[in-house]
């Protein structure tokens, strides 16, 4: 996770590094694109300055048709510096559209070095604000055209002002790095508290749920029953041996009518089969 956060961090890092050296790149390419000079001494005669301003609001007001027709007209007379103004005029009509506003009194007109005169005129398009600018030579009547984005404030800022805005950039770039590092780390931070939250939550459930039934223990097998002793045989003579013993021996006596004395009494045992039952 920390792996992950470190790489998130120089992503950013790097992209707003990026942004902020492109802007650069793109300023100076597009302030190095103008064919002439912008900056001088601005003209004080209003003649002057209605005529320039007026030639250059006719050019802006030419419809794409029109330039088409121009730009065919140009090239045809093989004339090289109208036919890049007409194609100046015309790739702004193709890449900008229909002017929203153009602020007219707004616009500066200068006197630079090389005696030209060079109007500035704001102009707002859906994309933004442009800055519209033609240079005029008057003792030719030789016209250029360029566009530029912004407010062109930027031109006349010492290196003090213009470190001073790099230095204001930078900080929102990194104010910018630091606020997306907090949001991923509250990021993080939530999913540990989601998943604490789930893990509980299963707890909960668990806890929660009816324990299962004890599955009973098996019976344990009866005792075997003793078998229960034979019943004794009906009519048996359950008397002692000494009585029987007595009783036979009086009935012979009685019988042969001698006397008890003189007899021998040999014992007499029950067979334990009582075979003589069954014959």
């Amino acid at each position: 996770m920390k792996g992950l956060l470190r790489r998130a961090a120089a992503a950013l890092m790097a992209a707003c590094l990026v942004s902020l050296s492109a802007f650069s790149v793109a300023f100076a390419a597009e302030e190095g694109e103008i064919p002439f000079a912008t900056e001088g001494t601005p003209v004080e005669d209003e003649n002057m300055v209605t005529m320039i301003k007026q030639t250059a609001m006719q050019l802006l007001g030419l419809s794409r048709e029109e330039l088409l027709v121009q730009q065919a007209i140009v090239e045809d007379s093989g004339d090289e510096a109208m036919t890049a103004m007409i194609t100046a005029l015309l790739d702004a009509k193709i890449e900008y559209g229909t002017p929203r506003a153009i602020d007219y009194s707004g616009a500066q007109v200068n006197q630079v070095e090389d005696g030209t005169y060079t109007v500035i005129i704001p102009v707002t398009y859906n994309d933004g604000q442009i800055r519209y600018m033609v240079n005029v030579d008057p003792f030719t009547g030789y016209m250029q055209v360029a566009f530029a984005s912004g407010t062109g404030e930027a031109d006349n800022a010492t290196l003090g002002d213009q470190m001073k805005e790099a230095g204001i950039y930078s900080a929102f770039g990194l104010g910018t790095v630091f606020i997306v590092l907090i949001v991923i780390s509250l990021i993080i931070a939530a999913f540990k508290l989601i998943y604490n939250a789930q893990e509980g939550k299963g707890k909960e459930e668990e806890t929660s749920a009816p324990a299962p039934a004890p599955v009973p223990a098996a019976a344990p097998a009866p005792a075997p029953v003793p078998a229960p002793a034979p019943a004794a045989a009906a009519g048996e003579d359950l008397m002692d041996d000494t009585e029987l013993l007595l009783l036979i021996t009086t009935a012979i006596a009685a019988y042969e009518s001698v006397p008890a004395n003189g007899l021998k009494v040999r014992s007499i045992r029950r067979a334990k089969d009582a075979r003589w039952k069954r014959s």
